[in-house]
């Protein structure tokens, strides 16, 4: 997964069973429909890698994103009750040696 797109995720994934009151292409079907629109936007956001979100808003526990280097000038997107990576390592209070094995 590190070396897709989010657009590949898209594109190649089902939707989780556990979501039983979507349909099974329901990620496809939204990627089509922005596809269709045009979206210049979306598809800069899309055509990233995965990989760049992780190192980007994961593991540096940005709560807070602007959406400002993908051309939305004012956009903010709060990600205040995501749990990230952080939070993670938070939960492995007494495992100093795990929390080693994660960093690396």
């Amino acid at each position: 997964m590190n070396s897709k797109t989010i657009k590949e995720v898209f594109n190649n994934n089902r939707i989780s069973p556990k979501y039983s009151t979507k349909e099974i292409n329901c990620n496809r079907n939204i990627y089509e429909q922005i596809e269709k629109e045009n979206q210049d936007i979306l598809q800069n956001i899309l055509n990233k890698k995965f990989l760049f979100f992780f190192e980007k808003i994961y593991c540096k526990n940005n709560k807070k994103i602007s959406m400002k280097e993908f051309g939305f000038d004012d956009l903010e997107i709060d990600l205040e009750n995501i749990e990230l990576f952080n939070d993670l390592l938070l939960k492995q209070k007494d495992d100093n040696d795990l929390k080693e094995k994660m960093k690396f």
